[in-house]
């Protein structure tokens, strides 16, 4: 091993890294910035829709900018996953199948059984059917490729994240080649040419071409390519300074290259942060982050129930302490009954594929 090698691999093996918990470091151990990275991204999503329940859309790029966090954040996780499980594609792709779809379909029933509108916050209070061609496309989490409106709003990431899960261990090899940050770089500059190409040639935005989050998931990669050769020398502190800026980036100029050119540079700058150390800290981001999918996707149809639905004679206050016991208790009940069965399923089935 080199002395650069040898030296990163000391720093990322570090007693702050081992003692932590939350998703895996890159060599043994949890990483409690990650945890701290995906619930700033739940939040920021949850914050948006708080103010647009009362008729406010001021802040309605912070949630755009928690979902492109998400995506830097599953990228990084994910390319962890796939150099520590040393999975097949197949059994890579089986485990994600259970680990996205189980609760997705359980959103799916619940809007479809309760009639909860797409968008019930910003005073879309009915629910319109679209057809089962429509059912179909979210249940398969291929709605943008179909043109089809999402059932939830929320549901509107997953299918980006399910087609980056397609080629993630493709881009795992690559990652792990001869000069992986220069070919990941590469890949990713010719992705936004390509994207420019085809939003000139349909004469369309950039957003609405679907590769378009391609750059973003790749930040993921790069930055799990510079945990193994970079030091971690800045506070952690400067971690939420960049997530702030980030966002307000994202809020200044809400474009498709301002997001490609923003997740780069979260992606570069995140293996040079020290970790967390506050337990107590520590402690709350694990668990948001331990139960973010099901915040992430239950938010809404809990906005729903608790402002929308309830008659309004209930008053304003009881309506906000049930809507946070529901929001700490519901994602709570739809791991311990549908994402942690369908994780351990998924595990179970992917071994059968050595």
């Amino acid at each position: 091993m080199a002395a650069s090698e040898a030296s990163a691999a000391g720093i990322l093996s570090t007693p702050e890294c081992k003692v932590s918990t939350g998703v895996d470091c890159p060599l043994g151990g949890k990483s409690r910035n990650l945890d701290l990275l995906r619930s700033f991204a739940v939040l920021e999503v949850l914050f948006d829709h708080s103010f647009r329940l009362f008729g406010i859309a001021t802040f309605g790029i912070v949630g755009r900018s928690g979902v492109l966090l998400f995506f830097i954040h599953t990228a990084l996780v994910l390319m962890l996953s796939l150099e520590r499980r040393r999975n097949t594609a197949w059994q890579f792709y089986i485990q994600r199948f259970f680990r996205i779809y189980p609760l997705c379909l359980a959103t799916i029933v619940a809007c479809l059984m309760l009639r909860i509108p797409a968008q019930p916050l910003m005073g879309h209070l009915s629910f319109e059917w679209h057809g089962w061609a429509w059912v179909a496309s979210n249940a398969l989490l291929i709605q943008n490729l179909t043109g089809s409106p999402s059932m939830s709003a929320p549901l509107w990431s997953l299918p980006f994240e399910v087609q980056m899960y397609l080629s993630l261990p493709f881009v795992y090899i690559v990652a792990k080649r001869h000069r992986p940050l220069a070919k990941i770089a590469a890949l990713s500059i010719a992705a936004a040419l390509l994207i420019f190409a085809l939003a000139a040639m349909f004469r369309c935005p950039l957003m609405e071409i679907v590769l378009w989050p391609v750059p973003c998931f790749l930040a993921g990669v790069m930055a799990f390519i510079l945990f193994r050769r970079m030091p971690r020398v800045l506070p952690v502190g400067l971690l939420i300074a960049l997530i702030v800026v980030f966002t307000m980036a994202n809020m200044w100029r809400f474009k498709a290259d301002t997001y490609w050119i923003s997740c780069t540079a979260v992606g570069l700058a995140l293996p040079l942060f020290k970790e967390l150390r506050n337990p107590f800290a520590a402690a709350v981001f694990n668990r948001i982050a331990k139960y973010s999918y099901g915040i992430y996707l239950g938010h809404i149809l809990l906005m729903w129930l608790c402002f929308r639905a309830i008659p309004g004679a209930v008053a304003l206050p009881i309506r906000c302490a049930l809507f946070v016991f529901l929001l700490v208790a519901v994602p709570v009940i739809s791991y311990r009954l549908i994402e942690e069965p369908g994780i351990r399923r998924g595990r179970r089935i992917a071994s059968q594929f050595t």
